[in-house]
This record gives structure tokens, sequence and C-alpha cells, in this order.
């Protein structure tokens, strides 16, 4: 048992959670574990997952295993674009991070459940198609976070995740600032997410602030390949309609065709 012991320590990572199907993988039974959790070498911090003892579980490191497992769950939105540097500030207080599953998804209790450093939010998303892994073809990407690589929304996707919040979650000037210093997105991967992506408002206002800010790769869209729906959306009350777009914004957003902001 003590050789077991060794090599699992050898494997585990400090912060990282150990899963149930993690320290199978290991050679460790659940009955084995209860040993190690009993010795006083673990602790359980839920059904099914483990921290070394006196060990500081992190979030990356819960995330991790759960990728580890095939868990299609990934940090999006706001957050994200923090991670990409597109954001340079978040609002104070604790640290929040939004966790994105496809509809139909659910987070582990003992993620929800643990007292972790950050807040964790969690929130499923029909926002597109489900798809079976995490790859970059799904408009995620790798991000080394706290030590642990874990996948995330790409820039391109976290955009259009947050612009879906505008306005319940984050205010349209906050949305409107971060989209001005997202001058460097890749027009390939929009064209595809934006093909795809279900909100028609995040799409609207996406391709509305692209215009308003003069993004260059605005110009190499397909927008003739891109579902924008029908009818108006008002996006915020008391603002000001733009006709192109058919939404609603704030009127300090509404500048003479040909002008600069």
């Amino acid at each position: 048992m003590r050789g077991i012991l060794n090599r699992l320590f050898e494997a585990w990572p400090p912060g990282f959670v150990a899963t149930s199907q993690w320290l199978t993988s290991m050679g460790v039974s659940r009955g084995l574990a209860k040993k190690y959790v009993e010795g006083g070498w673990i602790t359980s911090i839920g059904y099914g997952a483990y921290a070394r003892k006196g060990d500081n579980p992190l979030w990356p490191g819960a995330l991790s295993a759960l990728q580890q497992q095939g868990k299609v769950i990934w940090v999006g939105g706001v957050y994200a674009l923090s991670l990409h540097s597109l954001i340079h500030y978040l609002p104070l207080g604790r640290e929040t991070i939004t966790l994105f599953g496809p509809s139909g998804t659910q987070l582990p209790k003992w993620v929800q459940d643990y007292n972790w450093s950050a807040k964790l939010l969690w929130q499923t998303t029909p926002l597109w198609p489900v798809h079976r892994g995490m790859t970059d073809n799904s408009g995620l990407a790798e991000k080394h976070v706290q030590g642990f690589t874990v996948w995330v929304s790409s820039p391109e996707r976290a955009a259009l995740e947050m612009l879906q919040g505008v306005p319940k979650k984050w205010s349209f000037d906050f949305a409107a600032e971060v989209m001005q210093g997202a001058t460097h997105l890749s027009p390939r991967k929009l064209q595809g997410l934006l093909e795809t992506c279900s909100s028609i408002q995040a799409k609207r206002l996406f391709l509305f602030l692209a215009e308003y800010y003069q993004h260059k790769w605005l110009e190499r869209l397909d927008l003739t390949r891109i579902n924008l729906g029908r009818g108006k959306r008002q996006i915020v009350t008391g603002g000001t309609f733009n006709s192109k777009w058919n939404i609603t914004v704030p009127t300090k957003f509404q500048k003479p065709q040909g002008s600069h902001p």
C-alpha cells in the first residue's frame, strides 16, 4: 500500500483535486481511498473528490480534473477575456469565474459546495450546438491558470458569451469598453462562431460594436452567411434605435454615419 501511495503523491500536483476516476487510474480503489482518508493521508472535499492532506485545492485544479474526465466544462465570458488580456481590470471584490457547459450539463455537487478562493458561477449555454469534446474547433483554447492547463473560451467566443449577458449581467458601457480593445480577433474563427451562434442579440450587438469601433476584421466577415433573425431587439431602455442592426442602444453610441467614436 505504501508503494501505491508514494506513486500517487508523485503524480498528484499541489492544488489538484483527485476524483474517484483519477484515483482509479492510479490504482487506488474507492476502498483504498477510504483507508487513505482514515489514515490521514488524503482529505475528502465532497463525494468522489479528494485533496492531499494539508493542501489547498485550487479551482483550476478542480476544473483540470473534470476536463481530464471528459467533462465539457470551460471558463468563459468575462473571466476568459481577462485571461486573454482583453480586460485589464475586473470588478472589485472576490474574484468571480463563470464556468460554462452545454445545456443539460450539471456541475458536480462537490464543486458547487466547496469554499474556493474565488466565486464560481455555473451557466449552461445553448449558444452553440453541443460538442463532444474540448477542441479549438469549438472556439475553445488552452490556457495555463495557476499551474494548470485548462480549456477556456477563445477571445472570439468569450466576447459573444459576454454580450449575451448585456445588460442583466454586464452594463452596456462595460461591454463596449471590452469590445473597443478587441482589435485582433480572428475573422476565420469569428465566421464559424457567428454562423452557429443561436443568440440573435449577441450577434447583432457584437457586429454593432465592431462597426462602431471600426475594427478591420469586420470587413473580412461574410455577413450574408450569418443569421441575424427578424424583428427588433431592445437591449437598453430609453435608448436610440439603430435601424441597421435592429437594436436599441444607448443614445451616446448612435453616432452620425462616417464619424469616429
